[in-house]
This record gives structure tokens, sequence and C-alpha cells, in this order.
């Protein structure tokens, strides 16, 4: 048995000029990654200058949050996992979903079409720097004004193995108009994940800290108010 090694040399300048061209690609991007997307504007909300009347009768909902890992390398089988989702919540019947790493628009929209027999009729995704921030609300009833803050701190931009900072993340927040009248608030976040660093605590500590402060400032304070996500 006879072995062939075959080498392509880079050659160190050569390794070093494609790690300095990545970065600086990385670097150039770094500026167009602020944009968001989802109106962030809450003071020009209808319900919360008029809000609604609060709920007469009792009503019950069922809720779920879900982490779906649809994102790229790391999420595995997502097709087949979105559709398999799908398949449960059809079955569970919740009234409004909060959705996590919903990142991959294709895997988004075969995640949507697998619901079409569910009573999820409305939906809103919330646009955020490169990849979207991953939040998705999916809900029985009308979802009638939608806001979204994007998180001031994250993990550093160049650790795009990490990819937070690229991600946007941050809270959204939709109302929901109940059958028979009335509103809920809801929300749904996903913070900066942990990797082994203890520093990233810091990090959600002040994203928490954001997060109190915006259901405090766009709360309707006459409707429930609902908190689902990935802390």
């Amino acid at each position: 048995m006879r072995y062939v090694l075959i080498g392509c040399g880079l050659g160190l300048g050569g390794l070093v000029g494609l790690i300095g061209g990545l970065f600086l690609i990385l670097f150039v991007a770094s500026f167009f990654n602020g944009r968001v997307g989802a109106p962030t504007d809450y003071a020009q909300s209808a319900l919360l200058a008029d809000p609604p009347e609060r709920l007469q009768d009792e009503v019950l909902l069922k809720v779920v949050t879900y982490n779906v890992q649809a994102l790229w390398v790391v999420g595995r089988n997502r097709p087949a996992r979105m559709r398999e989702i799908g398949r449960v919540l059809t079955d569970l019947d919740p009234d409004i979903v909060g959705f996590q790493e919903v990142f991959v628009a294709k895997d988004r929209a075969v995640l949507i079409d697998a619901l079409k027999y569910s009573r999820l009729k409305y939906h809103e995704y919330f646009p955020s720097a490169t990849v979207g921030s991953g939040l998705l609300v999916m809900s029985a009833f009308p979802i009638k004004e939608h806001y979204f803050h994007r998180y001031s701190v994250s993990n550093p931009w160049y650790k795009v193995w990490e990819g937070d900072w690229w991600a946007g993340k941050g809270l959204c927040l939709a109302r929901i108009a109940l059958p028979g009248g009335g509103f809920v608030d809801f929300y749904n976040t996903h913070a900066q994940a942990g990797y082994g660093n203890p520093a990233y605590r810091n990090l959600r500590t002040i994203q928490m800290d954001e997060l109190a402060a915006f259901i405090n400032n766009t709360r309707t304070r006459t409707a429930p108010a609902f908190l689902t996500g990935d802390m």
C-alpha cells in the first residue's frame, strides 16, 4: 500500500495576508451591522397613548417559548426539525409562541409553512444587524403593533464564531388583540450566550436592565404582559 501526500503550500506570508483580508472584510462589514429593520419608536404606539380597556372576563391563554436553533453550522437537520416543530405545535395548539434563533430565512419559511394548519395565522419577525435577531412571534390572534429594542452591549464584533453581536440580539414586543376585546403585551427576547465566559454575565445583567426599562416604558399597564425567551 502506498500513500501519496499532496500538499498545497500557502506560505506564512500568504496565510497572514488571508487572515488580514478576512479581518478587513469583517471590519468594514461591522459599520453596516448597526441596522435595525424592525420598528423601534414605541412613542408612536397608538395603544400606548390610548391604553385599551382592562379585561372584564377571565381569559385562558396557552403560551409557548421555543429556541429552535435555526442557525448556520451549529443547527443540524434544520428543515426536518422545523417541520417536526410545526407538527408538534399544531397538535399542542398554543395561542401565542415566542421563538428564538430562527435566523435562517428559509428555515423560518419552512416553520411558518409547517404551522399553516394551526391557529397561528399571524406572525412578526424582527430584523436586526447582519443575520437578524432570530426573534419570531406567532399568534392565533391579530398582532396590532410591534416594536423592537436592540441591546446596547454584546460580545466583541470580531468573535464571529460566537455571533451574538452580528445577530443584533434584543427584545421584541407584539401587542396582540384578544377575541372579544382586550389586548396582551407579549415580549420575547434572546440574551447574550455564556460560552463559558464569566465576563458575559455582566453583559447579560446590562441587557436585563435594558429589558426591564423597555417593558416599563412600553407596556400599556391595562393589558396583561408576558415575557418569554432564552435568557
